[in-house]
């Protein structure tokens, strides 16, 4: 935790209190620095995070060749594992002098005797955590996370963050599997075969010329009428035509025919996802929740966020969209936005019993409730509503598991209670059984 970071901004008066609060919460649950958090929601500019880093540090900022680690032409003499604990990469020497760029919090003392050990003087300088982590794997090989990819190109630039940064060979595509059996009794004119939400995993091995030109259906895997479908273009051309507004195109030089074909679905969506006026908006945000790690999607998601926690006529609809998609990180934001105009409180509070099947009356119950549960997945969540006494609570916490789950185990929201939670007991146990098997 950067204490010190926030106490800054919220005593400068920057940014609200409430949008400090809500970074910091999203750091306790997600890791990395508050500076990380930050920019994901987009309060702050790397530039003005990188003002603040340096005033609570009181750490200079690198000069241009040192951040971009330009001037490392030969091993450097710590390794990986003694500079990843302590937060910091060395970028080059000088007179004996080790120039090291740190993330805050700086554990300045305990790297300087690091350093000593090694017969260097340390000389210190502060980067936002995103930059540490791009630094790391262009020193020492460390794949970046996909979670700062989409920063670092909003920050440089995507042409300057691939010349500055090498990034990982791209991963190999899956190998191809057959689709799942047509059904028997589609209706008559009904496209048959899986939804294109499952469909587009399997677009490597499906691609041909003609489908670079065509549009494809997206909709709600449980949907198999296609009644609530709608279409988006897939031209791979769309990746260099279509304005960005901001959206990281990282990977567009070495994608492969699925992976282009993945992008342009999801610049489509988001697209469709930002006009008020398209018949399909809802669907498309309800078709991105499947997308959500994408980098296109997280960028949408990041600008989402920032208009939510602003006091502009934007919040609400951002709050709804949020929901939409079942962004359960937002959740700080909703819970500070209670406190917001009647609008604004109003969504918040709609969005938090939508993804988490509760409601209480109060800000302090929604925070407690938070607390309590802020490291346990949304699975849990809904799985203790299903107990619940409020029939309603437990028939939007029904509706919401099954898509995601392999049945219902014989559970009804109208069931008697003795029966009710035998079958929630199945349900855990089964969904435990699953969560053990993935990790």
């Amino acid at each position: 935790m950067s204490a010190r970071l926030e106490a800054l901004l919220i005593a400068e008066r920057v940014l609200p209190e409430a949008t400090v609060r809500a970074a910091a919460a999203r750091q306790c649950v997600y890791g990395g620095g508050l500076d990380t958090a930050l920019l994901e929601m987009g309060a702050l500019t790397e530039a003005q995070i990188w003002a603040r880093l340096a005033a609570v540090t009181g750490l200079p900022v690198p000069a241009p060749n040192l951040a971009d680690g330009t001037t490392v032409t030969e091993t450097p003499p710590l390794t990986s594992e003694q500079t990843a604990r302590m937060r910091f990469v060395p970028v080059g020497s000088h007179a004996q002098k080790l120039n090291l760029l740190c993330a805050e919090p700086v554990a300045t003392d305990d790297i300087r005797n690091l350093v000593a050990e090694s017969g260097f003087d340390a000389r210190l300088f502060v980067v936002p955590e995103l930059r540490l982590m791009a630094l790391r794997q262009r020193i020492y090989g460390e794949p970046l996370p996909q979670r700062y990819a989409p920063l670092l190109a909003q920050a440089m630039g995507v042409d300057r963050a691939r010349k500055s940064f090498l990034f990982p060979q791209r991963r190999v595509p899956p190998p191809f599997q057959p689709p799942a059996p047509e059904w028997p009794d589609f209706p008559a004119g009904v496209p048959k075969g899986t939804p294109l939400e499952q469909v587009l995993d399997l677009s490597g091995a499906l691609l041909d010329e003609s489908l670079l030109d065509t549009e494809m259906e997206v909709g709600d895997p449980t949907d198999l009428t296609g009644e609530r479908s709608i279409r988006v273009p897939t031209q791979v051309e769309l990746l260099e035509s279509y304005p960005s507004d901001g959206v990281p195109l990282l990977a567009v030089l070495e994608q492969t025919p699925a992976e282009a074909i993945a992008q342009s679905a999801a610049l489509a969506l988001c697209r469709r996802a930002r006009d008020p006026e398209d018949k399909g908006r809802a669907l498309a945000l309800r078709a991105l929740r499947q997308r959500m790690g994408h980098p296109v999607a997280q960028a949408f998601v990041a600008e989402l966020r920032a208009a939510a926690v602003s006091e502009s006529p934007e919040a609400a609809g951002a709050i709804e969209s949020l929901a939409e998609m079942r962004d359960e990180l937002a959740i700080p934001i909703f819970i500070a936005q209670l406190r917001g105009e009647a609008a604004v409180s109003q969504a918040a509070r709609r969005a938090l019993v939508l993804l988490t099947a509760m409601d209480f009356d109060d800000t302090g119950r929604w925070t407690a409730w938070w607390e309590r549960n802020t490291r346990r997945p949304r699975f849990a969540w809904l799985l203790d509503a299903l107990g619940e006494k409020d029939a309603a609570a437990r028939q939007l916490a029904f509706e919401e598991l099954r898509p995601l789950s392999d049945g219902t185990f014989g559970y009804s929201p109208d069931l008697p209670k003795r029966k009710r939670e035998a079958a929630r007991r199945r349900w855990t146990t089964w969904w435990e059984s699953r969560s053990a098997n993935r990790s």
